[in-house]
């Protein structure tokens, strides 16, 4: 068993750890400003910690390659700093935190992660403002849990393989851009934030089997959602004032179901294929609902439902094809 465990307080400290055994443990603590914590780890069971407090314009990475290691980093108020996680292998974890710790107060920081390799977790939360954060998985069964909450924040998040889960939170003024292809993958993207409002989502996956679910509480915020293969179904709700909807589904078996309580809020989706259902309910205090839905194939349903104590309300269907059925009620 290795263990690290050095603290450093310099204007530029550089610390780096390799092993090349299993079951050794790296830890680095740093303070101040300007450094840089590196740490290297070879091989399988091996834990790597990367601790900076109080920090400006600093570095955190770790990069391990086998299977069953753990990687953190936690950087615990400052600003402008960089958190660069990189794994390869299977059944590896990584945890990104900043901004905990009671400080809240990190603004401009970046989170940048890669794993390869299957069944791999990450685990980030950033509470800090002006946050970027660039996830990338590659393998199956691995998941991402994200919760960038500080506000003016921006997520992008990327996995290529089959069987693997996005779930991301956001606050106010952020959006999160998510990206699927692989069979049988589920994303869910939230946002809340009614005061400064303004987020935005766009979510893609292409394969089979796939599953979106989106929720956005905000004002004047965008959802844009595009799936492409068989057997995909997408669960959005939003709330709030001037939601904008956008989305196209191509494939069979599809099922997409919206529902907007907003002030005022706009849906607009294409299916193409076989079988595909849409339902749409809009309701709210205010007018200038607009609904419009196109479906091309056979056997399509479109069920549109609008309801508001002023006028205003606006739905359109358009279907070709064979034994397709349409029911607009406004009310």
């Amino acid at each position: 068993m290795l263990t690290i465990k050095p603290l450093a307080a310099a204007i530029l400290i550089i610390i780096s750890s390799q092993a090349f055994a299993e079951m050794n443990t790296a830890e680095v603590q740093q303070v101040g400003t300007n450094n840089t914590g590196s740490l290297e780890q070879q091989g399988s069971g091996n834990y790597a910690y990367l601790q900076q407090d109080s920090q400006e314009n600093s570095q955190a990475e770790i990069f391990q390659n086998g299977t069953s290691n753990s990687g953190s980093v936690y950087q615990l108020q400052g600003s402008d700093n960089n958190a660069d996680i990189t794994q390869r292998g299977d059944s590896n974890n990584a945890t990104v935190r900043i901004g905990e710790n009671g400080g809240g107060n990190t603004f401009g920081s970046s989170v940048s992660t890669y794993q390869e390799g299957n069944a791999n977790t990450l685990d980030i939360t950033v509470t800090g403002y002006a946050a970027g954060v660039t996830t990338s998985s590659v393998g199956d069964n691995n998941s991402i849990r994200g919760e960038v909450t500080g506000g003016i924040s921006g997520a992008t998040l990327s996995q290529v393989g089959n069987n693997n889960g996005i779930d991301v939170n956001l606050g106010s003024s952020s959006y999160a851009s998510v990206n699927q292809a692989g069979n049988n993958n589920t994303a869910s993207v939230s946002g809340s934030s009614y005061r400064m409002g303004n987020n935005s989502t766009e979510l893609t996956q292409s394969g089979d089997g796939n599953h979106a679910n989106t929720y956005m509480g905000s004002q004047f915020g965008k959802i844009t959602l595009t799936q492409d293969g068989l057997g995909n179904q997408a669960d959005i709700y939003s709330s709030g004032r001037s939601i904008t909807l956008s989305g196209s589904t191509l494939g069979n078996n599809n099922t997409v179901d919206i529902d907007q309580s907003v002030e005022t809020g706009s849906a607009i989706f294409a299916q193409s294929g076989d079988e595909n259902i849409l339902n749409i309910a809009q309701q709210g205090f205010v007018d200038n609902f607009t609904a419009n839905a196109t479906q091309l194939g056979v056997a399509n349903h479109a069920n549109i439902t609008q309801g508001s104590e002023l006028n205003g309300a606006s739905a359109v269907v358009t279907q070709s094809g064979n034994n397709n059925a349409a029911t607009i009620i406004q009310r």
